[in-house]
């Protein structure tokens, strides 16, 4: 099912095609059905509500004969629905010798934001043989297999790397998504591991 934001305008696509090639000429229709009460979308009525509970059908437009032969499209305002309901059942008919139906069920309503993942910060220091930070050395963090990074810049970014230099301090830390494994590498002190991402808002690399 179809979802689309409150008062929306949308385009009802219908493709008529025959061996793969869109016929042009047609006349299909567009039948909207209001779910909460089963009345029925007439575009030709002026003056208050364009739904009626006599069945009405809706001559669809043909887009572009020439570059989209085969493509006819009607445009549902649901502004029109002065009950503001959410549901409609959608019917995009073509009658003749090239018969088309294609039935939907469309909704209008707040749209479904996806959630954010957790993050966990991996963070450490690399120190070198005389216990001073070791500056500007390289740390690689690896995808594995079937899961996804992310840098915490840009959450939610497959990559296959992520390469990042240690900090005057000696330090690093990068922000991944919980519960994925990883391969953390630090060629400079030999150090090449795969380790999961805990459930925690950070830890420390040398813990795992």
């Amino acid at each position: 099912m179809e979802r689309f934001p409150i008062s929306a305008t949308i385009n009802l696509d219908l493709t008529i095609e025959t061996a793969g090639a869109g016929i042009i000429g047609e006349a299909p229709v567009a039948v909207i059905d209001r779910l909460s009460d089963g009345f029925f979308y007439d575009g030709a009525l002026v003056g208050g509500s364009r739904f009626t509970a006599t069945y009405a059908t809706n001559a669809m437009t043909e887009v572009d004969s020439v570059n989209l032969p085969g493509l006819y499209r009607y445009q549902f305002d649901h502004e029109e629905d002065l009950t503001a309901s959410e549901y409609f059942f959608v019917r995009l008919w073509n009658t003749g010798a090239n018969a088309r139906i294609d039935d939907r069920t469309i909704a209008f309503g707040p749209l479904r934001t996806a959630t954010a993942p957790e993050l966990c910060s991996l963070y450490g220091s690399i120190l070198d043989v005389n216990g001073q930070p070791d500056i500007n050395k390289n740390v690689r963090v690896s995808i594995v297999p079937n899961t996804v990074l992310t840098t915490g810049v840009k959450p939610g970014v497959s990559v296959d790397r992520i390469e990042m230099f240690t900090d005057v301090n000696g330090g690093f830390s990068i922000d991944l998504i919980r519960g994925l494994t990883i391969r953390l590498q630090v060629p400079s002190m030999g150090y090449d591991r795969k380790i999961e991402i805990p459930d925690a808002p950070s830890v420390n690399f040398a813990d795992l």
